[in-house]
C-alpha cells in the first residue's frame, strides 16, 4: 500500500481497486520504439481510411465544397477568391469577391498544392487531408504509449479515435477535422509540459513558442482556435510554480514565480501573433480589419438559418427583440445538442471516459488531461451560451474533435479502472484478460457504429449536387449566363463551374432584393424549406415574380426570376 501511495505521488501509478495500473516513469518515456508506434498506427489508420474515402466521389457538404472551391482558385493562381456567395454576413460587394471572411483558409491551403500538381479533382484534394486524419489516431497511440505503456491501451485508444462514430466519415472529408485535432493536441501537450514542474528558462521559452505555433495553426483551421490560447495560457498563469507552494510566499519569490510563468506566456503570445500576422495583414488590406466580423455576428442569430439571411443587421437589439421563451428554449436545446458530439454517437463510452478522466486528474496524468478539460468546458459554455445556433449545426462538432483523443485515452483508462474494481468483487476474474476482452468488445461496437454511419452517409452524400446536375441543363437552356439562387452555392460551382448565390433564408422579398443586387436569374426551391419560405412553398403562384420552368427528382423546382415584367 505504501509503495503504491509513493508511486501515485511520483506520478508512476494509478491504483484501481485491488490492483495497480502502471504509468511509465519519466525515464521510461524516453526509451522504446516511439517512432515505430507512431508509424505503425498511422499505416493501420490509413489502411482503414483509404477504402472508406473511396465511397465518396465528391466533397458532400457545403463546408467541404467551399474549401475545395477556394483551393481550386488558389491552384489556378487566382488567390483567395470565391465566385459564389454563400452568406451575406460580410456584405459582399459582388459575386466574385475575397474569400475566407468567415471560414478559415488552412484546409484550402493544404489542398491547393495537390490540385496544382495532380489536377483539380476531389481525389487530389483528399490526399493530404486523409493523411493528416490518419495521424490523429497515430498521435493518440503515441501519447497513450508514452504515458501508460504496453500495447493494449495505445491500440484501443487509437482504434476508438479512428472508429469514432460519425467522425469516421469526416476523417475522409475535405475539412479541418484532422488539422484541428492535431494542432489542438500539440497545444495541449506543450501546455502539459509547462504544467508538469519547474523548467529551465530555455525549455519554457521553447514550449511557449510551440504552444503559440500550434494555436496559430489551429486558428488558421478554425475561427475559434484562439480559445485554445486563452485556456492554455490561463492554466500556465494560474499554476503554482513547481506544483506545490505554501500559502504564504515572500514577495520576492512570488515575483520570481510570476516572471518564470510569464516567459512561456509571452513566447506563446508572440509566436502566435507572428504566425498569424500574414493572415491578419491580408484581412486588413481586404476589409480594413484584421478580424472580419461576419463570424461574430452569429452570436446574435435567432435561429440557425439566419446565417443565410439578406439585409439584416445582426446585433444585440435584433437578438433581444424576440420572445424570451424562444430565446431560453434555444439555449436549452443547444445545451443538450452540444453534448451529443462526444464520441460521435458512441455514448456507452462516456461513463468510462468520465471515470478515467477523473482518475487521471487525481493521479500522475493530471497535467496531461487538465488542458483539454479546460478547453472542453470553455468550448461547451461559449458554444451553448454565445454561439447557440451555429454550435448545433457544425461548430461544436468541428471544434469538439480536439477532445476526441483525450476522451479515448480516458475511456480506455476508465474501462481498466472498472475491470479492476469488478475483479476485486469477482474472485474468478483475471483483470488482464477481462480488460482485453471488454476492450475488444467496445472497439468492435465502435467499428460497427462507424461503418454504419459510413454506409448511411455514402447513400446521401451527393444527393443535392446530383439534383443540381439534373437542373443545370434546364437553367442554362433558359438563360446561358444564368446565376441561380439555391441552398448550396459552392456545391453548384462544383457541379457546373459556374457562379451561384445563396437563397436568402428570410423569404421571397429578401431573395428578390439579393437577386437584383447581384444579378441572380433563377430560384431553385429545394426539399429543405426555411421557415420564411413556407407560405411560398405552399402557394408559389401567389408571387408573380417567380415563374416555374422545370423540376428535378427529389422535390427540386426551378423558377425564373422576372423583373419589370420580363
Amino acid at each position: 500500500m505504501l509503495t503504491n501511495l509513493r508511486a501515485i505521488l511520483k506520478g508512476r501509478a494509478l491504483v484501481f481497486g485491488s490492483g495497480s495500473v502502471q504509468l511509465l516513469t519519466p525515464a521510461a518515456r524516453e526509451r522504446g520504439p516511439g517512432a515505430a508506434v507512431l508509424l505503425f498506427a498511422a499505416l493501420v489508420s490509413l489502411a482503414a481510411l483509404l477504402p472508406a474515402s473511396l465511397l465518396f466521389a465528391e466533397p458532400g457538404f457545403i463546408d467541404a465544397y467551399y474549401y475545395f472551391h477556394v483551393a481550386a482558385n488558389l491552384a489556378g493562381h487566382r488567390g483567395f477568391t470565391e465566385d459564389i456567395i454563400w452568406t451575406y454576413l460580410n456584405d459582399p460587394e459582388a459575386i466574385t469577391h475575397p474569400s475566407n471572411l468567415y471560414w478559415m483558409p488552412l484546409v484550402s491551403l493544404v489542398a491547393a498544392p495537390f490540385l496544382a500538381a495532380l489536377g483539380v479533382s476531389f481525389r487530389a484534394a483528399q490526399i493530404p487531408l486523409v493523411i493528416l486524419s490518419a495521424m490523429v489516431p497515430a498521435a493518440t497511440a503515441l501519447v497513450t504509449w508514452r504515458w501508460f505503456g504496453g500495447w493494449l491501451k495505445p491500440t484501443a485508444a487509437a482504434a476508438l479515435v479512428l472508429f469514432s462514430g460519425y467522425y469516421f466519415v469526416y476523417w475522409t472529408a475535405i475539412d479541418a477535422f484532422g488539422l484541428y485535432a492535431l494542432a489542438a493536441g500539440g497545444s495541449f501537450l506543450a501546455t502539459s509540459s509547462l504544467l508538469s514542474g519547474p523548467l529551465s528558462p530555455r525549455r519554457s521559452l521553447l514550449l511557449g513558442a510551440a504552444m503559440g505555433i500550434s494555436v496559430a495553426v489551429a486558428h488558421l483551421a478554425r475561427a475559434d482556435g484562439p480559445l485554445l490560447l486563452v485556456t492554455n495560457l490561463g492554466l500556465v498563469l494560474l499554476r503554482q510554480q513547481g506544483g506545490h507552494q505554501p500559502q504564504s510566499i515572500p514577495l520576492s519569490r512570488s515575483f520570481a514565480s510570476f516572471r518564470a510563468r510569464s516567459v512561456p506566456v509571452m513566447a506563446a503570445a508572440a509566436t502566435y501573433l507572428v504566425a498569424m500576422s500574414p493572415w491578419f495583414l491580408r484581412n486588413y488590406l481586404v476589409t480594413g480589419t484584421p478580424l472580419p466580423g461576419g463570424g461574430l455576428q452569429t452570436m446574435f442569430l435567432r435561429e440557425y438559418n439566419d446565417i443565410f439571411a439578406y439585409g439584416i443587421d445582426f446585433d444585440l437589439a435584433y437578438y433581444l427583440d424576440q420572445d424570451k421563451t424562444e430565446l431560453l428554449a434555444g439555449k436549452g436545446a443547444a445545451a443538450l445538442r452540444n453534448l451529443g458530439v462526444l464520441f460521435g454517437l458512441e455514448y456507452w463510452l462516456i461513463p468510462f471516459a468520465v471515470a478515467g478522466w477523473l482518475a487521471a486528474l487525481r493521479g500522475g496524468a493530471r497535467d496531461l488531461f487538465l488542458p483539454p478539460l479546460a478547453y472542453g468546458v470553455a468550448l461547451y459554455l461559449i458554444m451553448t451560451l454565445v454561439f447557440t445556433f451555429p454550435s448545433g449545426r457544425g461548430a461544436m462538432l468541428h471544434s469538439g474533435v480536439a477532445l476526441l483523443p483525450w476522451l479515448a485515452m480516458a475511456a480506455v483508462n476508465g474501462v481498466e479502472r472498472a475491470i479492476h474494481w469488478a475483479a476485486g468483487r469477482r474472485s474468478h476474474w483475471v483483470p488482464t484478460r477481462a480488460f482485453r476482452n471488454f476492450t475488444g468488445i467496445f472497439v468492435a461496437f465502435a467499428m460497427g457504429v462507424s461503418l454504419y454511419a459510413l454506409v448511411d452517409q455514402a447513400r446521401n452524400w451527393s444527393r443535392q449536387v446530383d439534383a443540381y446536375r439534373e437542373l443545370a441543363p434546364i437553367i442554362f437552356a433558359d438563360r446561358p449566363d444564368a446565376v441561380p439562387l439555391l441552398l448550396n452555392a459552392p456545391g453548384w460551382w462544383y457541379a457546373t463551374g459556374r457562379p451561384a448565390i445563396q437563397t436568402p433564408s428570410n423569404g421571397p422579398d429578401a431573395a428578390l432584393s439579393a437577386a437584383a443586387r447581384y444579378g441572380a436569374t433563377h430560384l431553385v426551391m429545394e426539399p429543405a424549406v426555411p421557415r420564411a419560405w413556407e407560405p411560398f412553398a405552399r402557394a408559389p403562384a401567389s408571387n408573380s415574380r417567380f415563374r416555374a420552368i422545370g423540376q428535378a427528382h427529389g422535390g427540386y423546382t426551378i423558377y425564373r426570376i422576372e423583373f419589370d415584367g420580363r
